[in-house]
């Protein structure tokens, strides 16, 4: 009885604590497109009553869960995006991303909270795939094991991320799990009374993801083992019951799978769809780049009219599904990028992205398992593993076989407790051994939790020592294997303690969604090097700078190689094991120039004498330096400092020019244009988008540009500038060297001398 008492009171300790690490999980991730398509999906559920339109890619179970929350709260999302899209539907169209990117940026202040009360109602399902793994493994195995499986379920990097994100992947696992459990019960048993759960966990299953579509040919394949091992009652009436039991079973799944949509056009008729991938349409596709014609290739056929007993948006989200891999997508693997998957993607990913102890263990499994089988001394009966491994064999399989792309190790999730609950028999083959492997299993076990917790909380970087650790893990995979936007809260929390020492800092986040949280202090965007297009070096770059920059590993690694600079430079912080904050010297700015044969840049003076007296000293006296100074229709150029420096310089010419002088090309009469003080607003307007376009020209060609207050506002990347310079104009409270802080526009950052590097 006390033994009793204490593993129960082991296991509830294992959950309070797994539980507690989602809840800080939930409360300080960041979040990225995938998220918050989810949870703006989920919304528009309740707003247009159960319409299912929105990301129907991932059936509607997590969603709905994580939404109720949010049912009590007051967002702000431009919902015209989607309506546009519901009056002008069309196969193939994803709104989703731009409703979310609207949702994120619209409570940018509060997205948050948000984020983590949808997430608090998401954890239930990660408690429940440690429940069954614990039930089902102690059942099979016994207590200890029974331990072991939620040890290794609780610990596991993968689980403790996706465990506390809106996403449908934990829910798949968790609900998989619970139909593998009850399913194996029902074998066992084959009573009617048993039919019922079986049903409900099938019906919650098919509504978590789309690959538990795989249970439909497993189900009468596991069905006929159960039954032919079943030596003593094997007769056509027990056969016939137990038909009719697994016919109850799918329908009743289908029919919950139903009430989860709300029968939403449940009986659509097959030739009514319109479909975007190549199998459905039998001709073109949205993946076909020269052909977007949407179609159906059952609707001239006899089968047009048999009723679909699915939800309409079920089998389109089936259907957008296939496009995504029809079409393929870039895919990351050991460094190398590729317009498509590999077939043994997750196979490394597993190696690479498991702790150490659990792949010991696994290996312990595997080997136990076979010597028994050998040696036909096993203890465990062969039907159970059967039902255990399938589902796990098949997952992974049908994963795999999906070579359009290959990104996301969370794709085989629904795997793993299965896999978690066969390694737990190491643990009960162990302790009926000798001490050797006790020993040896309770160091595996207990290893692995020590690596994950050495991470913690950024187990979604988690990379075991085969990779060479968290920080090497871009090396090997990228975006939510080690990079989905997860630091970007804690980085908000670094920045604002650093602000003074990384003043003017650029920024380059995971993606649109991420860098939503950095637009209100518009800080300047990351400089990029030049990259190779049609076999020419692309020029119109800003290159290298000195200067901060806080960059994503996602950016760092992306497929253009705009970024991969940084990999030269060692971080000056980490955020996580995602941002990356440099510091970069004028110094390391010039070689890393040189490299990409861009111009050197110099390094400014704060002193404004000594920075011009440097000027006139590298002046060409012999030559006449012709200056044009633009001024706006019907006013006179009016700063007297900037005519008595242009009229007591003998070098110097200058004359007044307007816009239409501009547009006439009378600038190849001067060697320098200056734009004065005034507003820079007023002087991009006058001058036109031909004028400015003759600007741009001038200053490409290696001609000079002076810009003064609005002028040197003019040449930045603001809404009313001419992107001359690597600098954005920001307004607001700025803190400005020998003023303090200040309410106005102002620069912040440095900017090289143009986009050129010239």
């Amino acid at each position: 009885m006390l033994l009793f008492v204490s593993h129960r009171f082991l296991l509830l300790l294992i959950f309070i604590l797994f539980a507690s690490g989602l809840v800080f999980l939930s409360a300080h991730n960041g979040t990225s497109n995938d998220e918050a398509a989810n949870i703006s999906a989920s919304v528009s559920i309740w707003k247009y009553g159960g319409c299912f339109e929105l990301y129907p890619v991932n059936p509607p179970l997590t969603k709905l869960i994580a939404s109720i929350p949010l049912l009590f709260c007051k967002y702000d999302i431009d919902w015209q995006i989607f309506d546009n899209y519901l009056e002008y539907h069309e196969a193939g169209v994803r709104p989703e991303f731009s409703v979310a990117y609207s949702m994120v940026e619209r409570n940018a202040d509060k997205i948050q909270f948000y984020l983590f009360i949808s997430r608090l109602f998401c954890i239930p399902f990660a408690v429940l795939g440690g429940y069954f793994c614990w039930r089902w493994s102690s059942e099979l195995y016994g207590k200890r094991a029974g331990l072991c499986a939620v040890v290794l379920w609780c610990s596991s990097p993968e689980v403790l991320t996706w465990g506390a994100y809106v996403m449908p992947d934990m829910a798949a696992a968790s609900c998989g799990l619970m139909f593998g459990y009850l399913f194996w019960y029902w074998i066992k048993k084959t009573k009617w009374a048993n039919v019922w759960g079986v049903s409900m966990a099938l019906g919650l299953a098919l509504l978590t993801k789309f690959t538990w579509l795989i249970l439909f040919p497993l189900l009468p394949l596991l069905w006929l083992c159960g039954y032919y091992s079943n030596t003593i009652n094997r007769t056509w009436s027990v056969l016939f019951n137990q038909f009719m039991q697994l016919i109850m079973i799918v329908v009743v799944g289908i029919f919950v799978l139903n009430l989860g949509y709300g029968f939403e056009r449940f009986g659509t008729r097959l030739g009514d769809f319109q479909f975007a991938s190549k199998i459905l349409t039998g001709k073109n596709s949205i993946a076909d780049e020269k052909n977007n014609n949407n179609g159906n290739r059952f609707a001239d056929t006899v089968v047009a009219n048999i009723p679909i007993p699915l939800p309409a948006n079920y089998v389109i989200g089936i259907d957008l599904q296939k496009v995504d891999f029809e079409k393929g997508l870039p895919s990351y693997l050991n460094g190398k990028w590729s317009d498509h998957g590999w077939w043994y993607f997750y196979l490394e990913c597993v190696l690479l992205k498991f702790p150490l102890g659990t792949l010991g263990l696994m290996l312990l499994a595997i080997s136990f398992g076979l010597t028994g089988v050998i040696r036909k001394r096993s203890k465990f009966h062969l039907l159970d593993e059967l039902i255990l491994l399938t589902p796990a064999i098949l997952i992974f399989i049908f994963v795999s076989s999906q070579t359009g792309f290959s990104r996301h190790f969370r794709y085989i999730l629904p795997a793993i407790p299965f896999i978690f609950i066969f390694t737990s028999r190491t643990i009960a083959i162990a302790f009926d051994s000798c001490y050797f492997w006790r020993l040896t299993v309770c160091v595996l076990l207990l290893s692995s939790i020590v690596a994950v917790l050495a991470v913690f909380p950024h187990t979604m970087s988690f990379f075991n020592s085969i990779a060479g650790g968290p920080h090497n893990g871009y090396k090997y995979l990228i975006d939510s294997n080690i990079d989905w936007g997860q630091d970007v809260f804690r980085f908000k929390k670094w920045l604002k303690q650093y602000e003074a020492k990384v003043r003017g800092i650029h920024i380059k986040m995971r993606d649109r969604i991420a860098d939503v949280f950095f637009m209100e202090d518009n800080y300047p965007d990351v400089p990029y090097s030049p990259v190779k297009v049609n076999g020419n070096s692309e020029r119109d770059c800003s290159g290298p700078l000195p200067g901060w920059f806080a960059i994503s590993v996602q950016q760092i690694m992306e497929r253009q190689e705009r970024y991969r600079y940084f990999l030269e430079l060692k971080p000056k912080y980490t955020i996580g094991y995602s941002i990356r904050v440099y510091h970069i010297s004028f110094e390391q700015a010039n070689v890393l120039r040189k490299k990409y044969e861009l111009p050197e840049i110099e390094k400014p003076t704060d002193d404004i004498i000594d920075f011009g007296n440097n000027l006139v000293k590298r002046m060409n006296r012999d030559k006449n330096t012709k200056i044009a100074v633009y001024s706006v229709p019907d006013e006179k150029v009016t700063d007297l400092n900037l005519k008595r420096i242009l009229d007591n310089e003998p070098s110097f010419s200058w004359q007044p020019i307007n816009a239409q002088q501009i547009i006439n090309g009378e600038l190849k009469f001067y060697d320098v244009i200056i734009f004065p003080g005034g507003k820079g607003t007023k002087q991009w307007e006058t001058l036109g988008k031909e004028g400015r376009k003759k600007v741009d020209e001038f200053v490409r060609n290696g001609s000079g540009y002076l810009g003064i207050c609005a002028g040197a506002f003019l040449a930045t990347t603001r809404d009313h500038g001419l992107s001359l310079i690597n600098a954005r104009a920001v307004s607001g409270k700025r803190y400005v060297a020998n003023h303090g802080t200040i309410s106005s526009i102002g620069f912040y950052g440095v900017g090289n001398v143009d986009r050129l590097g010239r």
